[in-house]
């Protein structure tokens, strides 16, 4: 198979993403940022790509020249949508204070709230809208796939991600989650594998991605989250790296990611325009 074709960007002046703001459950405002393709027509409908964060000491939405990689899927033809969720950075204590003891809850509820918005916009395709994050980023994709109701998403990439709070750096974790001996039902609803168990209907199209000799979230988080997979009779793609940590570094690499993230986009996402891919049953 050829390889996926990538347009180049070109040298002119980029368009500035959009803002706006939500409000969350609890009366706090999100604020979102969107990025439309430089040929963007209001008339039409396009696919959406949410990208994801989510956690502790991160800002995404900021009001400057949005991300490179950002203006590179606007030039595929895709919305790129962000949205700092309850329990990111430089809002104050109490809008990080909400996920305390409760990571992959209040904020992924946030999340599906900016989803619910991009699915009421004229120019989304509802029925074409992927997530995908990497770290912390992709311990939210998953929670969010897994929270949301059946069909939400075309399709889902996870890089790296945390599966299990038990598995990761104590130092981070305890500072956001407690103990396990003293935060059980915290630790055990926070897990993805407490919400894939009640995952009920077909799962969207998701692809894993994990560097094998990744030293900050380790590799086991990946292959506990297969095995699981697997026993259920759930299907998934998956790419790993041998001998990459948590980045995937080296031009060869990273265009290899690149290639491999919008081939599966691609896929899912513009081959079944106006219908859904088949996923597992």
């Amino acid at each position: 198979m050829s390889p996926t074709p990538i347009s180049p960007i070109s040298m002119r002046t980029p368009p500035c993403p959009e803002y706006g703001t939500l409000t969350a459950e609890d009366g706090q405002t999100l604020h979102y940022s969107i990025q439309t393709p430089p040929d963007f027509d209001p008339s039409q409908q396009y696919p959406v790509l949410v990208n994801v964060y989510g956690g502790p000491g991160v800002q995404t939405v900021t009001r400057d020249w949005e991300r490179m990689a950002d203006q590179f899927y606007t030039r595929q033809g895709y919305i790129v949508f962000r949205l700092d969720n309850r329990g990111s950075a430089n809002r104050g204590k109490a809008f990080e204070d909400v996920i305390y003891r409760r990571t992959g809850g209040p904020e992924v509820r946030d999340q599906l709230r900016g989803v619910e918005w991009l699915k009421s916009q004229p120019f989304v395709d509802p029925d074409r809208i992927a997530i995908q994050g990497w770290s912390y980023g992709g311990y939210m994709t998953l929670m969010t796939l897994l929270q949301a109701e059946p069909g939400t998403f075309a399709a889902a990439v996870s890089g790296a991600p945390v599966t299990d709070w038990t598995l990761y750096d104590t130092f981070y974790t305890e500072r956001y989650m407690d103990t396990p001996q003293d935060n059980p039902e915290g630790y055990e609803k926070s897990s993805v594998f407490w919400h894939l168990d009640r995952f009920e209907g077909a799962l969207a199209p998701l692809l894993l991605i994990h560097g094998m000799a990744d030293d900050n979230v380790t590799f086991d988080n990946t292959t506990r989250l297969m095995a699981e997979l697997q026993e259920q009779g759930r299907h998934f793609d998956l790419m790993t790296y041998p001998g990459q940590r948590h980045g995937i570094r080296g031009e060869a690499l990273q265009t290899h990611l690149i290639r491999t993230r919008m081939a599966f986009l691609d896929r899912h996402l513009k081959a079944q325009r106006g219908g859904r891919a088949p996923s597992d049953g």
